[in-house]
């Protein structure tokens, strides 16, 4: 997971929109791996494509990018921290505030994204 984050920094740090996506999808897809849950992964992918396509949108504000750093490294260390309860909040407050953000670009873009 330390790959990853440090492989996500550089592609923020080039401005890499597609690779920064992917760093961060490796990123959920190695904590949905951990988790004793078979059918999580399967669902999540399932939502990644429309997700995608907003976060496309978003991804590209530097603002965004840090924030979501910052998120992950506070994941990670509640991981490393083998404390179940902080990862869960800080994974939580994570897909809750992505979620936010989507949705407002979301709104504000509706016209980009046809067929919704």
């Amino acid at each position: 997971m330390h790959d990853i984050q440090e492989a996500h920094r550089r592609a923020i740090e080039r401005n890499n929109a597609v690779a920064s996506i992917a760093c961060d999808n490796a990123f959920h897809a190695t904590v949905c791996a951990a988790a004793p849950l078979p059918r999580l992964q399967q669902l999540v992918e399932f939502a990644r494509a429309p997700i995608d396509r907003v976060r496309h949108v978003t991804v590209r504000d530097p603002a965004v990018a840090d924030l979501t750093l910052k998120q992950h490294q506070k994941i990670l260390e509640a991981l490393e921290q083998l404390d179940p309860d902080a990862a869960e909040r800080a994974l939580r407050d994570h897909l809750d505030d992505a979620y936010a953000r989507q949705q407002a670009a979301y709104d504000a873009n509706v016209e980009l994204f046809p067929g919704r």
